[in-house]
């Protein structure tokens, strides 16, 4: 009896060793000899082959609970081994190229080393700090060992210096030429700037003008159909304006159109457009901006103002606005219907209370 079943035992030991340590073929020749046995019940004589089942049966279970345990066991091993290879590829790669840029690096310097004789002082000239230092104390030409330097005056403004390396005392007439001719162009260039902005922007306000602010609402609304982007366009008028005008005076009233258009544009984007559409009346293009969007930034814009203490001379007053959006669509796909449905919709703000945003209504054809 203890024969037997020590027997049986070392036998499921066996089963489970092999399988947990053995060799793919190792296994296979267990899987055979368990085959085998099987067989071998139905040919042998007096044999109790519900015992011999219940035997079999035991012993697969054994070998199988012993390939569970070692994937169990071996499963995070492999998968860690395979990271590992992973990762030591990608290391591998990278000191690949971590070399070469290191050789690059080496061959640049080599190659600085063998032409550093080319440089000496008169070539490399004087530093353009220690220029710009001097040339604060000069109205004319000065020079130095090997080169020569103008001071360029816009007024009384230092902006440049011209340094001719390698001149001589004899340059000097050519250097101021091209140092007044330097100043000239940068002074037209500084004048073309003001006459844009003169053009552009509204001089009481400080935003844009009517006529620019329609020309970029062009470009943004051919940009958005090119490209299926959205685009919004809010127009904001100041409730009861004319009440400033006749209770304060206009100086008063020209102080709060500045500041309701500062509070504007504090409230949108850089990339966002604010311009003086007429009046007391500001239109703000919305770039990349759906409906929804175009109601939020006009609800922070009316809650802004409507928060704000406005102060013009001694008075310190309360401001309104109504807001009326639209927002780029098949329906309103032109500049014009874009800018009459958001002055509609502001025609709505204004007689539903004023104080008040209102978004486009499409009335769409049956």
């Amino acid at each position: 009896m203890w024969r037997y079943l020590i027997l049986n035992n070392l036998w499921f030991a066996i089963l489970f060793l092999v399988h947990f340590f053995g060799s793919p073929r190792s296994r296979l020749f267990i899987l055979w000899s368990i085959g085998l046995a099987a067989a071998a019940l139905f040919f042998r004589s007096g044999a109790d082959p519900f015992a011999w089942l219940n035997y079999l049966v035991f012993s697969w279970l054994v070998f199988w609970s012993a390939g569970q345990f070692r994937r169990w066991a071996l499963g995070p091993s492999a998968a860690l081994d395979e990271e590992w290879q992973m990762l030591s590829k990608k290391l591998e790669a990278e000191k690949s190229l971590l070399e070469q840029k290191t050789r690059e690096a080496e061959n640049l310097n080599q190659t600085a080393n063998e032409i550093s004789h080319l440089y000496d002082k008169v070539t490399v000239g004087p530093s353009l700090r220690s220029v710009l230092e001097r040339a604060r104390g000069e109205k004319r030409h000065f020079d130095g060992e090997g080169w020569v330097a103008q001071p360029a005056w816009l007024g009384d403004q230092l902006f440049a210096a011209l340094v001719v390396r390698g001149g001589a005392a004899k340059d000097r007439p050519l250097v101021s030429i091209l140092t007044e001719r330097f100043a000239s162009e940068l002074q037209r260039i500084r004048l073309y700037r003001h006459v844009e902005t003169l053009a552009t922007t509204d001089g009481l306000t400080a935003v844009y003008v009517r006529r620019h602010l329609i020309e970029r609402l062009e470009a943004e609304m051919e940009r958005s159909k090119r490209f299926g982007l959205k685009l919004s366009f809010l127009m904001v008028d100041v409730d009861d304006f004319k009440h400033f005008n006749d209770n304060f005076g206009h100086l008063v009233g020209d102080v709060v159109l500045r500041q309701v258009a500062e509070t504007i544009k504090k409230n949108i984007r850089e990339v966002d457009l604010v311009g003086r559409y007429g009046g007391e009346e500001f239109g703000v293009l919305l770039i990349e901006t759906d409906d929804a969007g175009a109601l939020w930034v006009a609800q922070r814009i009316r809650r802004s103002i409507e928060e704000r203490i406005f102060r013009a001379y001694d008075e310190s007053l309360r401001v309104t606005v109504s807001i009326g959006c639209a927002a780029a669509s098949p329906a309103l796909s032109g500049v014009s219907s874009l800018v009459e449905a958001a002055d509609a919709a502001l025609y709505r703000a204004k007689h539903g209370g004023r104080n008040r945003v209102e978004v486009a209504k499409l009335s769409v054809s049956p």
